[in-house]
């Protein structure tokens, strides 16, 4: 057989990414993230009509302080931005592994929480401390809210009256569905490899793999061969992987106080029962608790 490299037309296609003149003061004005001021911008008609249902004021919209006049109502809409004593940074690990004699404060355990922790609004044009009536341990950095008050003194605070969440989002309008269809959900499977539990759970998916291709009858349910007939998707509901903690003395950013170590024959045999079933049905693996993954990713 004659092997020989394929012959591929290569064109670059970054110049769409690059960012001009023209995008400068989109990006960079004020250096506020754009994540945060576009989650703001997608959320604050929401916020402004939920205001307006709860105030019972249909004229009402967001607007700024106005610094020269004290006790004046008004409402703002903005991104949180929360100050806390014991935020872990990079930067802190960092100077733990290399010895360096950076003077910060460290709390132990995982609950980071301080009553000298501070809440500011940013609206792209003001950031101002909000304090009153305002739990500011229910809310964190990231977070898109209004707030009703006023200005309680000459200074950059907001004294709160009532805090507003968006509205509930637009229902998206479903289409009807002509025939019963079914999805499956499985989790806490929790593959270890090597052990004896394993090797049982391994022989439950070949059952259930069966199961979906039709090649395993259930007698106890009658309308099995209905079901699988009308599966459509399967959801994997977390902790497919047994993990192992182990004790760390260090804080992590990522997880603080525990380190993660797997055993990669888990994954392998993630791999071979996922592809037994592609064919068959869409698949959705969620990631649990116990799962290695990016600590952004909801557990």
């Amino acid at each position: 057989m004659n092997e020989g490299k394929f012959n591929l037309i290569y064109k670059n296609e970054s110049n769409r990414y690059r960012l001009g003149k023209e995008d400068c003061n989109k990006f960079h004005s004020r250096q506020f993230f754009y994540i945060y001021r576009a989650r703001v911008e997608q959320l604050r008609e929401r916020i402004i009509k939920n205001a307006r249902k709860i105030l019972n004021n249909e004229n009402l919209t967001s607007t700024t302080i106005d610094y020269q006049k004290e006790n004046n109502d008004v409402f703002l809409v903005g991104i949180v931005f929360k100050k806390m004593k014991f935020r872990q940074s990079v930067l802190y690990e960092f100077a733990d592994d290399s010895n360096l004699k950076l003077k910060y404060t460290k709390k132990d355990g995982d609950n980071l929480v301080d009553e000298s922790d501070l809440l500011e609004l940013e609206n792209n044009q003001q950031l101002i401390k909000l304090v009153g009536n305002i739990n500011k341990h229910s809310l964190v950095t990231g977070d898109v809210i209004g707030v009703y008050g006023n200005q309680a003194r000459m200074d950059d605070t907001f004294k709160v009256e009532m805090m507003i969440l968006p509205d509930l989002p637009p229902q998206i309008p479903w289409t009807i569905i002509e025939k019963d269809c079914y999805i499956a959900f499985i989790s806490g499977i929790s593959l270890a490899g090597g052990s004896e539990k394993t090797a049982k759970t391994i022989q439950a998916l070949n059952r259930f793999q069966k199961w979906v291709n039709n090649k395993l009858t259930l007698p106890s349910h009658e309308k099995t061969d209905d079901i699988v007939n009308n599966l459509i998707r399967l959801v994997i509901a977390g902790d497919f992987a047994q993990l192992n903690l182990i004790e760390i003395q260090r804080q992590k950013v990522a997880a603080i106080g525990l380190e993660y170590e797997s055993n990669l024959d888990c994954f392998t045999g993630l791999d071979s029962f996922i592809c037994s079933l592609l064919e068959k049905l869409s698949i959705d693996v969620m990631p649990g608790a116990n799962d290695p993954t990016q600590c952004l990713i909801p557990q």
